[in-house]
């Protein structure tokens, strides 16, 4: 399989104005090499042994998240093969002390370089112009909890098939 992988979306959009503890979800096309995913941490002192995933060097992140030509540091977690959850270092204050979030009123902006590889060593393609987009965060924090809307089998549902699939929509 010689196909390059893509962005097939990003949250938060190009535009949209989020919480201050909002994180960054991407999702690709193809499963990603999750070695070829580094942000940038400036607490990563030179000579120090690092994360695999983290570099103290702006120009050597892969996932670039900048406010200004500032970087701002940062960790993700990986949620599938296919996507993944960026989330500033820094944590926010007060209420919200156990998020991590964004600086409030700033536009940040999020670069994917071409040098993340999917699993099949091919580099990312990013003529699809997903690569890159801005957006603003407020003062606010989101601490809503999710919630079910449905799930199968339903509540106190019986004489399920064992080998049935089970669901929850937030």
């Amino acid at each position: 399989d010689n196909v390059a992988p893509q962005i097939e979306s990003a949250l938060p959009l190009e535009g949209n104005t989020v919480a201050r503890n909002a994180g960054i979800a991407v999702t690709f096309t193809k499963p990603i090499d999750i070695n070829t995913l580094i942000v940038y941490n400036p607490n990563c002192a030179e000579g120090q042994e690092c994360q695999s995933w983290s570099t103290n060097s702006l120009n050597d992140a892969t996932i670039k998240v900048k406010i200004g030509e500032d970087g701002v540091p940062g960790y993700f977690e990986r949620l599938t093969d296919k996507s993944f959850m960026f989330r500033p270092t820094d944590p926010c204050p007060g209420e919200a002390a156990a998020c991590h979030c964004f600086p409030a009123n700033s536009s940040i902006k999020v670069e994917i370089t071409n040098e993340v590889k999917g699993i099949n060593c091919v580099n990312l393609d990013c003529g699809n112009e997903k690569c890159s987009w801005t957006f603003q965060t407020n003062e606010e924090f989101d601490l809503t909890g999710p919630e079910i809307i449905s799930t199968s089998p339903a509540n106190q549902e019986k004489d399920i098939d064992r080998m049935s699939d089970v669901m929850a929509n937030f």
